[in-house]
């Protein structure tokens, strides 16, 4: 009986590990597209800075 339950413990234990893991995984590339976006967003305001300095619209 308690060879069962350490069974259940380890699987448990296991899939909340997977469980957090793939949280994480989710959370970093979330992450990844907020710095991609608002890396694009800064570039497009330096074009349109730079040609409003040149006075090319």
């Amino acid at each position: 009986m308690s060879v069962v339950i350490g069974d259940c413990d380890s699987n448990w234990i296991v899939s909340g590990f997977h469980f957090w893991l793939n949280l994480q995984v989710r959370r970093s590339e979330r992450e990844l597209e907020i710095l991609k976006a608002g890396s694009i967003v800064r570039a497009t305001e330096r074009e349109t800075f730079s040609s409003g300095l040149l006075g090319v619209n």
